[in-house]
């Protein structure tokens, strides 16, 4: 989350006139995150999070609005899209999407402790379950052949940047991945971007999960690598290794992975990383400009997906 859309409070003002919520009494920018403009708003009737949308396609909006409305639906802590007077879900400003979703209680930790490892497990466990149902479908846009179209533009740029050790890194993961298939293993609706910055806890206790605008239709243990590679990590193998069983305990005390899944486990985790050391890669060639943005480290990522290699 971030701000590239200055709003102020006359702006709010009149995006409400369309919500049954109340006029804006507070709106603070937050900061956090790399995709869209986000705000804290309180009116006399709660707090939510108002949101315009930077980057992502119209047409992909009603598939998460509509998946956090089924979660929620189904017990899942997330928040739930504010209807405008007319029922419908999205507002428009400069030209851009937005929404209102409520907010919900709790805070963010930089690091998670093992006992919220298993929360968050179980947590993930319970929205792929919730999510079976759901009769939307959505492609992965920063799947593997993304990865290969970004990789390949990236390659000669990482080498003068990180040097010859990273592109060669680059380029050999990214074979190994093309000769690895997740066809066979359960899937359906992810959330896709499980970092710490999207769980909430409230007196240690999990309260809720956010920022859904990374899911789409993928292998459910995909996700759960994503999960343990932004979660779960620690430079030391031991304590990795524990943090990561935390995770995987909490998940399964919900639902078993199958056979297929623990075979795959240690190529999910090393694509999961390269997923993700290639997006960031991208931000810090070409950032954008904002008003709050928040531009994330890469080498991060290269150093989970060498451990993972190890």
């Amino acid at each position: 989350m971030s701000v590239y859309t200055p709003i102020g409070m006359e702006d709010a003002r009149a995006i409400l006139r369309d919500y049954a919520i109340g006029a804006p009494e507070e709106l603070v920018g937050i900061a956090e995150g790399i995709e869209n403009t986000n705000y804290f708003l309180t009116t006399a009737q709660g707090r939510y999070v108002l949101t315009i949308f930077e980057r992502i396609r119209r047409e992909d909006l009603g598939y998460f609005l509509a998946l956090m409305e089924h979660l929620a639906a189904r017990g899942i802590p997330c928040p739930r899209p504010v209807p405008r007077r007319d029922g419908t879900p999205l507002f428009s400003w400069q030209g851009k999407a937005g929404c209102i979703v409520t907010r919900l209680p709790g805070r963010t930790h930089a690091r998670l402790s093992e006992a919220m490892l298993e929360q968050a497990g179980a947590l993930l466990a319970r929205m792929h379950l919730a999510a079976r149902d759901f009769p939307l479908h959505r492609k992965d846009t920063q799947g593997l052949d993304w990865m290969r179209a970004t990789g390949k533009r990236l390659a000669d740029w990482v080498q003068a940047r990180f040097g010859k050790a990273a592109a060669g890194l680059l380029a050999d993961e990214m074979r190994a991945q093309e000769g690895f298939s997740t066809a066979n293993l359960p899937a359906g609706a992810v959330h896709g971007d499980l970092f710490a910055d999207n769980l909430l806890f409230e007196d240690g206790h999990l309260s809720g999960v956010i920022d859904l605008y990374y899911a789409h239709d993928d292998a459910w243990a995909y996700d759960l690598a994503i999960a343990a590679n932004a979660l779960a990590w620690a430079p030391e193998a031991d304590a990795c290794m524990r943090r990561v069983q935390a995770l995987l305990a909490g998940y399964e005390s919900v639902r078993r992975l199958e056979d297929a899944e623990r075979d795959a486990w240690p190529m999910l985790l090393r694509r999961a990383a390269l997923r993700f050391w290639i997006s960031r890669l991208a931000d810090m060639q070409a950032p954008r400009e904002g008003e709050m943005t928040t531009i994330k480290d890469p080498e991060e990522f290269r150093t989970r997906l060498v451990f993972w290699r190890a």
